[in-house]
């Protein structure tokens, strides 16, 4: 009992607000009476505060001691003493390295924006605060109505008028931080954006090697909505919701001690409860969405192999997989409805039995002159924003991991090469000083090449490889797949680095060319799958050449034979978009036109090397007809490296290299190597009884 006095002693000059019109008056012995008679009356209520304060903290730190995807029971043997010891950190999982300076950065050009967003939410936090003392006043005036003698009718006008100010001011305080905020996350975003989308697309091949598309496509798209949502909740749910629970619980506190005593009292168990029961929710959530996921994966296996279901007769059992997993996940997903609408219902029973409660208590203060209607009023609204508040913390902290964890992959990204070196791989690509070479057609050659992937180091592709392409001849690589020939072309490119041993352009190591100069003027490249941008026909021919005239792409489509068809049979002819979905805008082209298109692209950059990756294997006989006599058209004066499978292909070729396991093992002309009977021979052979 003397602890508490003493404590008591302690908080009276701060804490003890019984009346408003205290405020000037302490000097006055009259209200020093009060005061005593007040904290006498209301000292139980003082002392439960207390310990309340001591519940509410603890009540806090338990979700965090509570494991998620723990049953109730496992839940419950969390919170002892020795799941509350020191945990050692996971140093399996990568620290996020996206740090406060980083987040300066994007945020420091739309700093006044920000200024403006959190004033403005403080602002609405603060006249939310005021908007239930407001409304206790008017209150009070109404209830005067009810009384014999009743004040005139315009004494509603002072506490109405001051009540549709402060309703205004917080409406323009919440477009205020609303507007600003929206703006700021946006800009963020899109710096973000093109941060990462500069720092990924200069990267080596290598590392689109080692990560799928869909991976970088997540990081620059998901994970940056993901975290700019967090941030602009943050910012305003965050702020707003605090200052709302500090002020709206000092106003409270100033109404009535002891309901705001009382009130606490409840809140440990409330929060203990809905801890427990939010993280077995949490863990049915899991479970649930794990199970949807799997019955997508089947139903993407399915749609993916089409062809392989249909011809092994497989509809019934693909059908009775998919009709299992829906069951499951309808219910489980059936169950977690269930769950939600108790914990909802529950929510519901917890907040109406504490207003319930705050009546019962405020209806006894009021019968005791303790306080009036218009402050139980003002409490209760007080009351119901520390409850929206507090609501929204909670989510805040969800909000908080998401948006950390989505920039922890961000920061993965952009840690992948260190920065040193993408920059140095950017400058390579435009700035080193380009060698002085003629446009001519020059020779190739490989010279002792030892190469590796560097995803695979263990596997030798090439080991000790030299061979030479004369100028202005058409070679052919042939060879069973994974003979390297593929990576002939990847290597002259610059797509990789030999570990030893150079290649050479007329006697220049490539490595001596910008890969600007390399791959923008001396190399032309046609894979076996024509890779069309989403833009227009005419747009796709001139990215080899954005300054080419209209004359040139002209000559260029003609040869390589597209005029005919983008003129007869696209709706807007070279203004046509094609490449990418089928609008009314866009165009969908064929296999051999695509090609077509490409090889256009590659006559109008007019590199005198062009490279041939199987460009036509992928073709039937009528396209492929059409892609070859462009492709004749396109080798005319240059040195063409060809990697192919077809006899049609091979024919025309003044060298044919035949490549085995890394190694060249036979070179010559078509007829000259048939006569020898060797490996291409049998390749010949095989390809004549597969066809």
């Amino acid at each position: 009992m003397s602890m508490y006095r003493y404590l008591l002693g302690l908080t009276k000059p701060i804490l003890i607000r019984p009346y408003r019109q205290l405020y000037t008056r302490f000097s006055d012995i009259k209200t020093v009476n009060t005061i005593r008679l007040h904290v006498r009356r209301n000292f139980r209520s003082y002392a439960s505060f207390s310990l309340c304060a001591a519940g509410v903290a603890a009540a806090f730190s338990i979700p965090s001691q509570i494991k998620d995807g723990l049953t109730f029971e496992e839940s419950l043997q969390s919170l002892s003493g020795l799941e509350a010891a020191v945990r050692k950190p996971d140093l399996s999982v990568p620290a996020n390295t996206f740090t406060l300076k980083t987040l300066c950065s994007l945020i420091l050009s739309d700093l006044t924006y920000l200024v403006f967003a959190v004033l403005g939410a403080f602002g609405a936090a603060y006249y939310n605060i005021r908007i239930p003392i407001l409304l206790g006043d008017l209150i009070n005036v109404l209830a005067q109505f009810a009384h014999p003698h009743s004040i005139p009718a315009s004494a509603l006008r002072s506490p109405a008028l001051r009540l549709c100010g402060v309703f205004s001011l917080q409406s323009l305080c919440t477009f205020a931080y609303i507007g600003f905020l929206a703006t700021v996350g946006e800009r963020i975003a899109c710096r973000l954006r093109n941060m990462l989308f500069e720092h990924v697309i200069y990267q080596k091949v290598r590392f689109f090697d080692e990560r799928t598309s869909g991976w970088i496509i997540e990081r620059i798209t998901a994970d940056v909505q993901d975290f700019k949502s967090s941030f602009k909740f943050c910012i305003s749910q965050g702020l707003r919701s605090g200052a709302q629970i500090i002020g709206s619980g000092i106003a409270m506190y100033m109404i009535s001690p002891t309901l705001t005593a009382a009130l606490m009292g409840c809140l440990p168990l409330v929060f203990f409860v809905g801890g427990l029961i939010g993280n077995q929710l949490r863990r049915m959530s899991h479970v649930a969405h794990d199970k949807s996921n799997a019955t997508t994966e089947i139903s993407t296996e399915a749609f993916t192999h089409i062809r392989s279901v249909k011809s092994l007769a497989m509809e019934d059992q693909m059908v009775e997989r998919y009709r299992q997993g829906t069951s499951e996940a309808c219910r489980l997903h059936e169950n977690l409805g269930y769950g939600i609408g108790c914990f909802q219902g529950l929510s519901n029973f917890a907040v109406n039995g504490l207003v319930l409660g705050v009546l019962y208590l405020g209806g006894n203060l009021i019968n005791r002159g303790d306080m009036d209607a218009g402050q139980l009023m003002a409490f209760l609204v007080a009351a119901q924003a520390v409850h929206r508040s507090l609501t929204q913390i909670s989510l805040l902290f969800g909000q908080v991991i998401r948006g950390s964890s989505a920039a922890a992959r961000i920061s993965e990204l952009l840690s992948y090469p260190p920065t040193s070196e993408a920059l140095a791989y950017k400058s390579g690509l435009c700035r080193l000083p380009s060698v002085a070479t003629t446009d001519s057609a020059p020779v190739i050659r490989f010279e002792n090449v030892t190469f590796s992937y560097p995803n695979r180091p263990e596997a030798m592709v090439f080991n000790d490889l030299s061979f030479e392409i004369p100028a202005g001849k058409v070679v052919a690589l042939v060879g069973e797949s994974g003979a390297g020939k593929s990576t002939v072309l990847a290597l002259l490119e610059r797509f990789y680095e030999p570990l030893s041993g150079r290649i050479t352009l007329d006697g220049v190591d490539i490595r001596a060319f910008s890969l600007m100069e390399l791959r923008g003027r001396l190399l032309g490249y046609i894979s076996q799958e024509p890779e069309i941008f989403h833009t227009t026909v005419r747009d796709n021919i001139l990215c080899a050449r954005p300054t080419a005239t209209k004359a040139e792409i002209l000559a260029a489509a003609l040869v390589a034979q597209v005029d005919a068809f983008v003129r007869d049979h696209l709706p807007k002819a070279y203004d046509s978009i094609v490449g990418g979905g089928s609008s009314s805008s866009s165009a969908g082209l064929s296999g051999g036109q695509r090609q077509r298109l490409v090889i256009a692209r590659a006559i109008l950059k007019n590199a005198p090397i062009l490279l041939l990756d199987e460009a036509t294997s992928a073709l039937d006989a009528e396209s492929e007809f059409q892609v070859q006599s462009a492709l004749q058209n396109a080798m005319q004066g240059r040195t063409v490296l060809i990697v192919a499978h077809r006899l049609s292909t091979i024919r025309c070729a003044d060298v044919i290299i035949v490549m085995h396991k890394g190694r060249i093992v036979e070179q010559g002309t078509h007829e000259e190597l048939i006569k020898r009977r060797g490996r291409y021979y049998k390749l010949l052979q095989r390809q004549g009884k597969d066809n």
